[in-house]
């Protein structure tokens, strides 16, 4: 009896050792909100993720703090979208606070179109004329909003993926199941799209933050921008005039404003050009509201839809 118990306990001590430790949640911190909200669907129960940009925060003018910081060099995994986006990742990168973290840059994943392929040169004579003393967010030859694109976001969410499995592959089906009912959810709203946008092909759409040009691009419409970064900030009278003659003279009947932009502005240049205001979401970042009230990507992506076949709708 006594070389059987020993036997068995031999046996059970095997086993343990035979299978694989289960690692504790991954750690990921993210840049900005898409990839927050990508990889929180994506990992599920297996991930804590932690977004560096604050609720209803400017992804433009950002600052990590020293917890910001602090978080990067605990993470397993830091995603950032890159192509120019987060410029205050260049010093981050370079440091030794990542040496111990992977680093995925999920905007290499999109296809990647060159600002003049996307960017109708119409809309530059809505600059020439004006004040250039604003932030126009210059990421240089490559517009980096590729997530307005809902199949770059769902080639974002494969690269989360596969570097989560990577990181953690006993989880791997978990990882993909998850990944599956999101690529289902991002094909319908491309689909969506189509089929909504396919009348309109060819229209314009002027807007006042210039972040919309693969959103166009995909579905065959044509971005102008009247001025970068109008709403920003409170205009100056001289500039704010030159946008409603601007407006003017062009004819423009709609115009699609960032929601974080000046509401006083948006109802100053609504009276004085009888132009329709509409709300497009650049997605950067969601409020606090948002958030407790379950809006997500894909949420906020049908309400662009919504708000674009509004807008064409009028020219029809």
């Amino acid at each position: 009896m006594k070389k059987i118990l020993i036997i068995i306990s031999s046996m059970l001590m095997l086993a343990r050792c035979s299978v694989a430790p289960q690692r504790a949640s991954l750690n990921v911190v993210t840049s900005f909100y898409p990839l927050a909200d990508f990889a929180t669907r994506v990992g599920g129960e297996h991930v804590n993720v932690y977004n560096i940009l604050p609720s209803g925060a400017d992804a433009h003018s950002f600052e990590p703090t020293p917890k910001d910081m602090q978080k990067i060099s605990e993470a397993d995994v830091f995603i950032i979208h890159g192509l120019g986006f987060e410029a205050w990742t260049d010093s981050v990168l370079k440091s030794s606070i990542v040496k111990n973290t992977s680093v995925l840059t999920s905007g290499m994943y999109s296809e990647v179109i060159e600002r003049e392929e996307i960017h109708n040169d119409e809309g530059e004579t809505g600059h020439e004329s004006h004040d250039h003393d604003h932030d126009d967010h210059d990421h240089g030859p490559m517009d980096p909003h590729t997530w307005l694109d809902p199949l770059n976001a769902l080639r974002q969410v494969e690269a989360i993926k596969d570097t989560f499995i990577a990181l953690d592959p006993v989880h791997a089906s978990d990882y993909t199941d998850n990944f599956e009912i999101l690529k289902k959810e991002l094909e319908d709203l491309d689909n969506a799209y189509r089929t909504a946008l396919g009348p309109y092909k060819g229209n314009t759409i002027v807007v006042e933050h210039e972040a919309f040009g693969y959103l166009a691009h995909a579905y065959g419409l044509e971005q102008r921008g009247v001025i970068n970064g109008l709403l920003s900030e409170e205009p100056t009278p001289r500039r704010l005039q030159q946008s409603i003659d601007y407006i003017k003279e062009n004819n423009i009947s709609v115009l699609y404003a960032t929601p974080s932009g000046s509401s006083k502005t948006l109802d100053v240049i609504q009276k004085e050009t009888g132009s329709h205001i509409l709300e497009l979401y650049t997605l950067e970042s969601l409020t606090r509201a948002q958030i407790a009230e379950g809006e997500n990507y894909t949420t906020i992506m049908y309400k662009n839809l919504d708000s674009l076949k509004e807008g064409l709708s009028y020219g029809k």
